[in-house]
């Protein structure tokens, strides 16, 4: 069964990755480590080379240890020449070193010298552009990410979620671009730069929707086109026996259900309460009346009930409870190793189960040079340093599969785009599948979505009714086809089987199982077209007790854990329920995550002819980015939300400026960069100048700082900073993105003109790719826009046969 092949080679098993022979070298610091591990975990062979010295300290922390791992260390000490040395024998080289410091040492085109290199630069706001020489730590980024504006209630400052986050969405894009202009070397024999700014990335991968609001008020007034911060907005988290729990009521069959779980309370049964933006407006009635019911029923219970009513009710877990949960264990999500010094402490692995090349943990971080996982004998036993590739080459370049190689419908991309003749045949619900078909459309892919009018995609339903102007759709289904079918009929599904098997790709994240009921599983489509890659993505992933339980963005942040981090401390929560981020994390994120994965399989496809499953759980892929906190959390217990605190770093907090809940991260890691920020405010500090004492006077310093930011604009104080050498960051709110000068300066946001809607904005693709041509991909489809256009062009039905399949209402 497919649900048993998709837990294949999971955790430390030693199996080629899709990337197996791909050489890359990574002088990343710990910001952008992740790039070049998505790429290590795929199969490359990563050799690290710092190009800023990391303390012994450093290398010692679960960070190090899990965004590092994977990945081989070259020893010796950093030379520029050595450097150079290196990167002549790299296929790919990554870095985050900003514009200033790649001019300065030669490496701002690098490309150039080297011819077939790939150089992937993250920078935190791109390498051009009137921020471009800023330094964004990771709370300041997430700052400038647009989810920081919607976190955590709006009577204390915004909450952030700890870690790399809006970092490791820059890591994801470029790994994306990593593995595409590999790709487009084999027909080019050029390689080239891929530039990815961390707050166009962030922007896109965390709150993308915010820059459509103003464009959609007409439509739906209640959309925060302001900003600002509402808690956990619709997606209500409610008080059980043992905890807390989220809901997503977002279909009238979710609230229907939803009522029946808390024994339908009168005044809740009336019409008005059966529109969301209502209910928006009301969540504190509605919380007192539901929580007696609830707070008799642990979180099991209700999560048990919801399924039974068809509703949306999940449990809020700490990260023990995820890491210990069945449906965890199940999928072997974390492994244990014989790293040394990491010995019984579980691992997150890969998220990506890939039946044929799996994706897989061989190497503790920083393994010497002439340590190799076994199966790794590609590499010269002779020559155990940093070789040049000479087998990732092939004659012959071909990505799409034989089945389409002949057929093409009236698609309008570009010839020469990398991806031009490869089919995506789409079963997307809400996100991530839609958000991974974007990102291969802008690629050149053809992607037709199979839909629904009477079960329509929970992102088109509206209050008003009308299935083709709700933003939350027309955000994620850009640039492509729209084929409307029953699904339910027999004939429905013998058009979306004779569909699926003329296409190079199959790609959905329907209720686990639903379309084995349907006779479109792996098996059946895989052995009509063995060349497929059929691209899986479930709430909870396959298989396991909870294989086939319905999920949304909302509900596996709190089951994986990243709910309860990504709050205010309990402190100042002062009882209130952990209210979370109002967002739909991590899908947006995990939608691009997935598109690593199609575009390595797809890769491997072209030098192969072999087609394969994979399968990505969306809990497991938002805990994948957070895996060194698993780790401390399993040794010491102690990761729990704290606002905008750091444990580690002092100053590390948000603070309110002039105006209505204007606000400005600022970050001092060393003391250099406090004696820095004390320079630019003035006053006494000479008993601050070590991190022990700023620690034991943290709540003075903060006051400190708070006097001087109060009355002052929030871009006022970031300039102050950043030009003296401190990072900082103003909490951006879609109105921020929109007015941002760096933003304009580099074109980001997008304008559409949508059929029904009209002019709309979105988010850009933050990969700027030197040579690869990326498409800008249109507005999303109107239902059933495509439908004759596709069955007379692909399968070559007539117009009179698409007609009468349109009046039976097999299709739309």
């Amino acid at each position: 069964m497919a649900e048993q092949n998709s837990n294949k080679s999971r955790g430390t098993k030693k199996s080629r990755g899709p990337l197996y022979g791909l050489r890359v070298l990574d002088i990343t610091d710990i910001r952008g480590a992740m790039c070049a591990r998505f790429l290590a975990d795929l199969g490359a062979d990563v050799i690290r080379f710092p190009f800023e010295e990391e303390s012994e300290e450093a290398k010692e922390t679960f960070a190090h240890k899990f965004r590092n791992a994977n990945k081989r260390a070259i020893q010796e000490e950093f030379s520029k020449d050595l450097l150079f040395e290196k990167i002549a024998h790299a296929d790919v080289l990554v870095e985050n070193l900003g514009a200033k410091l790649l001019e300065e040492n030669g490496l701002l085109n690098i490309s150039e010298q080297f011819e077939k290199l790939i150089h992937i630069s993250l920078s935190d706001f791109g390498l051009a552009g009137p921020h471009a020489n800023w330094r964004l730590e990771p709370l300041p980024a997430f700052s400038a990410s647009g989810a920081h504006a919607v976190s955590g209630f709006s009577d204390l400052s915004p909450c952030w979620l700890p870690g790399y986050m809006a970092h490791d969405c820059a890591s994801v894009f470029g790994a994306v671009g990593a593995v595409a202009a590999v790709m487009d070397r084999r027909r080019t024999s050029s390689g080239q730069m891929v530039e990815v700014s961390v707050q166009e990335a962030a922007l896109n991968g965390m709150n993308p929707w915010s820059i459509m609001y103003e464009r959609y008020l007409e439509k739906n007034p209640y959309l925060p086109a302001h900003g600002g911060r509402f808690a956990d907005s619709t997606y209500w988290v409610l008080p059980a026996k043992d905890g807390w729990v989220r809901t997503v009521l977002g279909t009238a069959t979710h609230w229907k259900g939803f009522l029946n779980v808390i024994g339908n309370p009168e005044p809740l049964l009336t019409e008005e309460w059966e529109v969301l933006g209502f209910r928006a407006q009301n969540s504190d009635i509605a919380r007192l009346l539901a929580a007696p019911s609830l707070e008799t029923r642990t979180r099991d219970e209700l999560f048990v009930e919801s399924q039974q009513n068809k509703t949306m009710i999940g449990p809020v877990h700490t990260l023990k409870e995820f890491m210990e949960h069945p449906q965890t264990k199940s999928r072997e999500f974390f492994a244990e190793t014989d790293f040394a010094g990491l010995e019984g402490i579980p691992i997150a692995t890969p998220p990506w189960k890939m039946e044929k090349t799996p994706a897989s943990l061989r190497l503790a971080a920083d393994s010497p040079v002439e340590s190799l996982a076994e199966g790794e004998e590609w590499l010269d036993a002779d020559n155990l340093d940093f070789c040049p590739n000479e087998g990732y080459e092939i004659d012959t370049f071909s990505l799409a599969g034989k089945p389409n190689s002949n057929n093409t419908t009236s698609n309008n991309t570009t010839p020469d785009l990398l991806l031009s003749g490869i089919r995506v045949i789409e079963f997307g619900a809400a996100a991530v599948v839609p958000e991974m078909c974007w990102l291969l459309t802008e690629l050149g892919a053809e992607v037709i979505k199979l839909e629904s009018r009477t079960h329509p995609d929970v992102l088109r339903i509206s209050e008003s009714g009308d299935l083709d102007a709700r933003f939350a759709f027309n955000a994620e289904c850009r640039g492509r086809k729209s084929v409307a079918l029953d699904l339910a009929s027999d004939k429905g599904r013998e058009i979306a089987f004779e569909l699926c098997a003329s296409a190079d790709i199959v790609a959905e994240n329907f209720r686990g199982g639903s379309l084995n009921k349907m006779g479109l599983s792996y098996e059946a489509l895989s052995t009509a077209n063995p060349s497929l890659i059929y691209v899986s993505s479930q709430g909870y992933g396959r298989g396991g007790p909870m294989g086939e339980t319905a999920a949304f963005g909302p509900i596996n942040s709190a089951f994986a854990g990243i709910h309860k981090l990504w709050n205010h401390s309990d402190e100042d929560l002062e009882g209130r329920y952990p209210c979370g981020p109002s967002l739909n994390h991590p899908d947006h994120i995990a939608g691009k995550l997935l598109a690593i994965s199609v575009l390595a399989a797809i890769d491997h496809r072209a030098r192969t002819g072999e087609g394969q499953l994979i399968d990505m759980s969306q809990a497991e892929a938002g805990a994948y980015f957070l895996g060194h906190l698993y780790m401390q959390d399993y040794v010491s217990g102690d990761c729990v939300a704290n606002g905008n605190r750091s444990k580690e770093i002092v100053v590390h907090d948000t603070y309110q400026c002039v105006g209505e809940d204007n606000w400005v991260s600022i970050v001092t890691k060393t003391d250099d960069e406090f004696l820095k920020l004390a320079d630019v405010i003035g006053g006494e500090n000479k008993d601050w100048a070590t991190f022990k004492a700023r620690l034991e006077c943290r709540a003075k310093i903060d006051s400190w700082v708070s006097q001087w930011t109060k009355d002052k604009e929030p871009m006022d104080v970031v300039a102050m900073l950043q030009e003296n050498g401190v990072s900082a960051m103003m909490v951006q709110g879609p109105k921020d993105h929109h007015t941002d000068p760096h933003l304009k300066a580099r074109k980001y946001i997008v304008e559409l003109e949508h059929p029904v809607v009209g002019m709309e904005q979105h988010t850009g693709n933050p990969m700027l790719m030197e040579k690869t041509e990326l498409e800008t991909a249109g507005p999303s489809p109107c239902l059933g826009a495509d439908t004759h256009d596709v069955l007379m062009g692909l399968l070559g039905y007539s117009e009179s046969e698409v007609d009468h399949l349109i009046d039976t209402k097999i299709c739309w």
